[in-house]
């Protein structure tokens, strides 16, 4: 979101970044023009504005992603998530104790990998599109794993939000995941399909008030 940002990549072919905020991801049009190809926008305090093409890879080791509105094909095709499933102690340092002949073996090994690639134009095991968008949303929202497990999913049902927020929270404290806010369940919700209204219910007493419900999900409990 800041204008300045996109200049720090000029003219650098890497871009490392050692973690993400999980908020919900809102806009991702800048993101999208730097991995694509498009023009960016390049500003500098104090000088003037001009457009360049971004050559820097952008590569991130991160936790967990995060949800995002955007469900488009030109999102998703921009991502390749690699797992990496072992865990290392940090009480010797793995690097330093790699003799110069193996890197020396690993960059002659890539050289003969990137002719590949590059004839290919693909990673190996990339996916197509519809494997690498479950593959993000896997990694990017327990939304539907809660659908799954607890909710029953059909048109005719519905919820009152405050009830179905409820048991999703409990659900990701139970997966140890990040606690979203209301505003960010109800944005995602949509983002799914499914509507969220107000309807007017009569209490024990005769009077009204008006509660928000959500069409299409009813909870198995």
């Amino acid at each position: 979101e800041n204008r300045f940002e996109s200049g720090n990549l000029f003219k650098k072919l890497v871009c490392c970044i050692g973690e993400i905020g999980v908020n919900l991801l809102k806009q991702s049009d800048e993101l999208k023009r730097l991995a694509g190809g498009d023009l960016v926008r390049i500003e500098f305090k104090q000088k003037s504005i001009f457009s360049a093409y971004n050559y820097a890879k952008i590569v991130l080791a991160v936790n967990s992603l995060p949800e995002t509105c955007e469900k488009t094909r030109g999102f998703y095709s921009r991502w390749l998530i690699v797992d990496f499933y072992n865990v290392f102690s940090k009480s010797a340092d793995v690097i330093s104790s790699i003799p110069e002949e193996e890197w020396e073996n690993l960059c002659a090994k890539l050289c003969k990998i990137l002719l590949g690639l590059l004839k290919a134009g693909e990673f190996t095991n990339q996916g197509t599109f519809a494997e690498r968008a479950e593959r993000y949303e896997e990694r990017a929202s327990k939304l539907n794993d809660w659908l799954k497990k607890c909710c029953e999913v059909d048109n005719d049902k519905e919820c009152p939000f405050w009830m179905a927020y409820g048991d999703y929270i409990a659900f990701l404290n139970q997966q140890k995941a990040r606690i979203v806010s209301k505003i960010e369940f109800s944005i995602i919700l949509r983002a799914k399909g499914f509507t969220i209204y107000k309807k007017d219910v009569e209490n024990e007493d005769g009077s009204k008030r008006v509660i928000r419900y959500v069409q299409g999900v009813g909870l198995k409990n």
